[in-house]
């Protein structure tokens, strides 16, 4: 059996002052690593002198390169972790979109298409197709029944992945109740890190860079359009300074 533990970054507006990008992320696990990832949680927490009992935030809590670099090895060090991201990049998401004006609309869509990946990724497991249970952090003020009829009316209908592996409805829980949400959280800000630019004209790669073995690729090794699925203008993120010149993205259909 295998654990889903989803968290995002960024807000859905489109307004002068919302974030670029709006990302969501999934980290797969059996249940001995999960074990493994709440110890490397704690881990942080008590090197960082957080409660144990106060969930663990990147934006909060991992503000210095130090901190960050420190929970991006730790993490990095347990096997059989595997990530899966989608992008979007707003400045390329149409007027017309209906997901550029409905912020319920944007989140169930972004989730439907994570959701859609992590079954994949069950559905190719190193040694054989899994069974995954799947938590979402909980979003404030959202309802979240309605993102579930959106898996079942629209995911299921158009997915690639088998939805039998889907072992129960996702839940949405708080990320102070689930040390997985909270590695998902640190998982997120590290992509996002690597792809905002900063007041300089910078980027802060390096933490993604020391994680990236853990996203799921498809043959030629490839992450682009596996474990991560941009939705930007074209040659992003290609065009990022930092990006493996290797990497090429895939064509076709059935690349998923």
């Amino acid at each position: 059996m295998l654990n889903t533990f989803i968290d995002e970054a960024g807000d859905r507006g489109m307004g002068r002052k919302s974030s670029p990008f709006f990302i969501m992320g999934a980290v797969t696990v059996d249940d001995p690593t999960r074990t493994l990832l709440a110890k490397a949680v704690a881990e942080a927490k008590t090197r960082f002198s957080i409660p144990l009992d106060k969930p663990l935030h990147w934006t909060d809590h991992c503000r210095d390169f130090k901190r960050r670099q420190f929970v991006a090895r730790t993490f990095a060090a347990i096997e059989g972790v595997q990530l899966n991201y989608v992008i979007f990049r707003k400045s390329a998401i149409p007027a017309s979109s209906g997901i550029g004006t409905d912020h319920k609309k944007f989140y169930n869509y972004t989730a439907g298409i994570l959701l859609d990946r992590v079954l994949l990724g069950a559905q190719h497991w190193p040694g054989g197709r899994q069974q995954v249970r799947t938590f979402f952090g909980h979003v404030r003020g959202f309802d979240h029944t309605e993102t579930v009829t959106y898996f079942d009316r629209h995911v299921q209908r158009n997915s690639h992945a088998d939805q039998s592996l889907l072992a129960a409805t996702p839940k949405f829980i708080a990320t102070n109740q689930n040390s997985g949400v909270q590695a998902a959280d640190q998982y997120v800000g590290m992509l996002r890190d690597a792809i905002s630019v900063d007041e300089y004209g910078g980027y802060e790669e390096a933490h993604l860079m020391t994680v990236r073995h853990q996203i799921r690729r498809g043959p030629g090794k490839v992450a682009l359009n596996y474990g991560l699925k941009c939705f930007a203008e074209p040659g992003f993120p290609e065009s990022l300074p930092w990006w493996p010149r290797k990497q090429k993205r895939p064509e076709g259909p059935h690349s998923t």
